[in-house]
């Protein structure tokens, strides 16, 4: 096939007619690596490292020959455990579609790494710690690098000497950055891991050029648990080992009490009168829409009564809202002023354990909070919330509100909102004695500046964890391999930045559980299609979060199943890293299980079955390890300096969304320009405008995003060797550069992926996905609303995998040789006869679809003519 192609004038198609929608199939990629079209092994320079070790130079990945990107994937719990024979055919399909490292992880979480019930989780189960050797061996020979996780899921308890893990952060996330014999055993952790020889290897993971990366902690940092609420009230010895190292930060800072006390400006106000009226609940009043106001979808979604003989205030949910808002219960017509200070408490109580949210904000849009937002847990008894803010504008149309309610009873008393109120410390509270009490995550009244100092306080512990880990590792373990420290929205990117690359992650639509989580029955996700929403989430805010001079991975990405437009997400993101110049993408997960062969899907990550992405992995392994997409030809750069991101840090309560929009700028630019933020602090150049909000073209031409009609966007990818389009389907045809153009028949939901990639010259492999499920899968709505939220409940049903064939007519070029298209099996073998083609005009017209039961095809020219 010819790069130069001709344009495409008319020609007859066949499709399946509006009316009709073929049936599904089953369709199993297999578990074999033959040599074929969809096998790109060969991209993988085997054994890895044979070229040294991997390191960064002028902010890249680079080995002896030169740079080096990753399109990776992720084993989890126990899929690091597989036997012997299972680990080899695992490599061998892992390297037959071009993923040349795989992220160990999650493996000290359960006992996977522990042995049968564990007396201590201090020591290495040689069993578990022989598979995993051996699967080393058996990915480096086929060219698989490894990126080694450390801490991620190990949660210590009374067995080791550490009690009250039921009121401790999840695997002691945060906690473990200050405790010191947490950071004790995190060194001794890592020492038995990567200094152990592998006896199939010959080398420790710390001598092995294999190992690609190290990253110390998975999601973890003391500056998001603390701004998660998760660090308010740890318990003893925790909880004084917190405070002792937040007295000893201020001794070094202040001298005295009374030094600090002028510096932080704390003083009480006297409380002014009641702003709300009837909060007491002793006379019945009306809920009219007023001043009281309880937002439903309609009249029977919920009732909201007033008990005087109780004192209380009765909400009663029939039925959940069709927007995570309501139903919502709110005060309306309050008045805050800026810098005055404000007191909010009520009583609540609840027959179920969910969690509630609570806010003062304005009622008019943009409905900008205006000092008190809170996230708290209800429970059956009462419990009282007192909130003290400082307003944070002048504004007389402001409410209070309490939105996340679902289907119960909930009762509220005691509500009241006054200006003033405590904004100082207890009388006991001294610098001398050590009792400075932590700041607490609702804790609003406190003046800014003991606010700053405690943020200033995280931070610090931040720059002594993570670089201190990360010499250990280095100077003591002798790492050879490039360290990260954990993901760059977790805590402080300049911390992270002084480790050797950065790491992020992003899930589009994570699965929700709204009373425990990760129940396997009571949870729903979003079935949205990403490039709907490409303008307000993941790409923005990755590409706006990077830091500039560094290498730049996502270890973690996915689109959850039963999420319908998953395969829409590795293409994207595999040419918008590559337009970025990333270094690596890590889909998240390939199997959490060591049964590595299963027929069907097995839960929201594992992409060891889904097939709508699989049959796209070898475009991805090209779009990066070929590098078939154009890096931009100009960067933008953010500024963000130490003080510009604790700044940051103060008013947003979070490190979550430091990225662009928080310093001013348009995260769009991502879509047609490198985008990253500089750390040094410069003034930063003026950033060019944008020409479209709904149509972004990347300055090298070869990436569109088309949002222009509403849920019913688009992605196209021209590159001479790798075409992509996702998205919703269009009229017409679709042009994919150089003359090739593309129209898609009618699908079950007006959308599809394909993708196009030369394999070897003159031969090209076209895959094609769209909807899939489970034999006998429930995807059905979560409640009964009308919004988006679907699930499965825990009736993922059996094998095999069914999809869709798409139907789509491919117009290629014809000079004196003719393209032959072959449908695949799901080995990727060709199948006996050839996908119907017709030459005209100097045009070879292929018509795919439902009735090849595949989801690839080859293609190849030849020069025999085609009936």
């Amino acid at each position: 096939m010819k790069r130069i192609f001709f344009l495409l004038v008319s020609f007859s198609c066949v499709f399946v007619t509006a009316e009709e929608v073929a049936p599904l199939f089953p369709f199993v990629v297999s578990y074999d690596a033959p040599k074929n079209a969809v096998n790109v092994s060969s991209l993988l320079d085997a054994p890895a490292g044979k070229h040294g070790f991997v390191r960064v130079k002028d902010g890249k990945f680079v080995t002896d020959a030169g740079p080096i990107r990753f399109w990776a994937t992720n084993l989890s719990g126990g899929g690091n455990f597989p036997d012997k024979e299972s680990a080899d055919r695992l490599a061998d399909r892992l390297a037959r579609f071009g993923f040349n490292c795989v992220r160990l992880h999650w493996m000290d979480g359960g006992n996977y790494f522990w042995g049968k019930n564990p007396t201590t989780l201090r020591k290495l189960d040689p069993v578990a710690l022989d598979k995993l050797d051996y699967l080393v061996a058996a990915l480096k020979k086929r060219g698989v690098y490894v990126n080694v996780n450390l801490h991620v899921a190990r949660w210590l308890d009374d067995r080791d000497g550490f009690p009250h893990k039921d009121k401790r952060p999840t695997y002691d996330k945060g906690l473990d950055n200050f405790e010191p014999r947490m950071i004790e055993l995190q060194k001794e952790y890592a020492r038995d891991l990567l200094t152990h020889k592998n006896p199939y290897t010959g080398l420790s993971l710390a001598d092995d050029p294999a190992v690609a990366m190290v990253e110390i902690n998975n999601e973890n940092s003391v500056v998001i648990e603390w701004a998660n609420g998760n660090l308010d009230d740890l318990p003893d010895p925790y909880g004084t080992e917190f405070r002792k190292q937040w007295n000893d930060w201020l001794k070094k800072k202040y001298k005295t009490t009374e030094e600090m006390l002028k510096a932080w400006d704390c003083r009480n106000y006297p409380l002014g009168d009641e702003m709300i009226s009837g909060g007491d609940f002793s006379k019945p009043f009306e809920i009219d829409g007023k001043s009281w106001y309880f937002q439903l979808d309609d009249k029977e979604q919920a009732t909201a009564t007033v008990v005087p003989n109780e004192k209380l205030l009765r909400l009663t949910v029939h039925r959940d809202g069709k927007v995570g808002w309501t139903p919502q219960l709110m005060v309306r017509n309050l008045t805050v002023k800026k810098d005055a200070p404000y007191t909010l408490s009520f009583r609540i109580r609840g027959d179920q354990p969910i969690y509630l949210n609570t806010g003062v904000s304005m009622d008019v849009a943009p409905w900008n909070l205006l000092g008190m937002q809170h996230r708290f847990q209800l429970t059956k008894d009462w419990k009282t919330y007192t909130f003290h803010f400082f307003g944070t504008e002048d504004f007389d149309k402001t409410r209070f509100n309490i939105t996340g309610l679902k289907v119960g009873t909930y009762e509220i008393a005691d509500l009241t909102f006054r200006p003033g109120g405590k904004f100082g410390l207890d009388d006991d509270a001294t610098l001398e004695a050590g009792t400075i009490p932590t700041l607490k995550k609702s804790d609003l009244h406190l003046s800014e500046e003991f606010r700053r100092d405690f943020w200033r306080f995280l931070v610090d512990i931040e720059w002594a964890y993570w670089p201190g880990i990360e010499r250990f590792l280095k100077e003591e373990l002798k790492v050879k391999a490039p360290i990260s420290g954990t993901q760059l929205y977790y805590g402080s990117k300049h911390v992270q930045a002084a480790l050797d690359y950065c790491d992020d992650h992003a899930y589009w639509n994570h699965p929700s559980w709204p009373v425990k989580s990760w129940d396997p029955v009571d949870w729903y996700i979003r079935n949205r299609a990403l490039v709907n929403w490409a303008d307000k989430d993941i790409f923005t805010r990755l590409g706006t979060r990077r830091v500039a001079g560094k290498p730049h991975t996502i270890s973690e990405f996915n689109h959850p199943m039963p999420n319908q437009y998953a395969a829409e997400g590795l293409p994207m993101i595999c040419a918008f890293s590559q337009f970025q110049g990333w270094d690596g993408i890590f889909q998240y997960t390939y199997v959490h299980q060591p049964n590595i062969e299963p027929d069907k899907l097995t839960g929201y990550f594992d992409m060891i079955q889904q097939v709508g992405q699989l049959v796209h992995a070898s475009a991805c392994a090209n779009m990066i390890l070929r590098g078939d997409v154009a890096a931009a030809k100009h960067t933008v750069y953010g500024s963000m300096s130490r003080d510009a991101e604790l700044a940051a840090f103060v008013k947003a309560r979070s490190p979550r969304q430091i990225d662009f929009e928080s310093i001013g700028l348009d995260p769009r630019l991502a879509f047609v320009h490198a985008t990253a933020l500089d750390l040094s602090g410069g003034p930063g150049a003026q950033p060019p405008a944008l020409d479209n909000d709904k149509i972004f073209v990347s300055d090298t031409g070869e990436l569109t995003w088309n949002m222009e009609q509403d849920g019913k966007g688009y992605f196209v990818l021209k590159t001479p060797k790798t075409k992509v389009f996702t998205g919703f389907v269009k009229d017409g045809f679709i042009d994919l550069g150089d003359g090739v153009q593309l129209k898609i028949g009618k699908t079950r939901l007006g959308w599809a992926t394909v993708t196009l990639t030369e394999v070897a010259p003159k031969r090209w492999l076209l895959a094609a996905s769209g909807y899939m499920e489970n034999t006998g899968m429930k995807f059905v709505k979560y409640g009964t609303t009308d919004d988006d939220q679907y699930t499965v409940h825990n009736d993922w049903g059996t094998g095999p995998v069914l999809c869709e064939g798409v139907p789509m007519t491919l117009a290629l070029p014809f000079d004196s040789q003719v393209p032959k298209a072959y449908p695949l099996n799901a080995d990727g073998s060709r199948r006996e006869g050839l996908v119907k083609s017709t030459i005209a005009n100097q045009r070879v017209v292929v018509n795919f679809g439902p009735a090849y039961k595949t989801l690839w095809y080859e293609i190849r020219s030849c020069t025999e003519f085609i009936d």
